[in-house]
């Protein structure tokens, strides 16, 4: 019983973890043409690649923390490694695809994403 429940915790990771990954597979000009068509220089800013690489790891960084709710600092190094991996996969999945491009900045921004939300559970549960 008490391993289901971590299995089902893994659930919302686990479909953010795919739904990144169906993301990846996009050809990638349409993003590109739409960040560079936006008025609001807030806006631009807001969808540019490195936000959206470190709020969208950040997140699924997030939820495979709270999986694990009792979790310690390793447990919370662990899930970054994870998380920061499978970015490192993502990138490199891009780079074989003919439409799209994989690069270690991409990785670079997920890494900050992941730090960075990991960084408020230590902060805000003082781990």
């Amino acid at each position: 019983m008490k391993g289901e429940r971590h299995v089902m915790r893994l659930v919302p990771a686990g479909v953010w973890a795919l739904t990144l990954a169906l993301l990846a597979s996009l050809p990638g000009e349409e993003l590109h043409g739409l960040q560079t068509a936006l008025d609001p220089a807030w806006l631009r800013v807001l969808l540019s690649d490195p936000v959206l690489h470190a709020v969208t790891f950040g997140l699924l960084a997030l939820l495979v923390a709270r999986a694990f709710p009792q979790a310690g600092r390793g447990t919370l190094v662990r899930a970054a490694a994870l998380v920061i991996g499978y970015g490192l996969v993502l990138e490199v999945y891009q780079a074989v695809l003919p439409w799209r491009s994989g690069g270690m900045d991409d990785l670079c921004w997920d890494a900050v994403g992941v730090v960075l939300a990991l960084a408020g559970i230590c902060w805000k549960s003082g781990v």
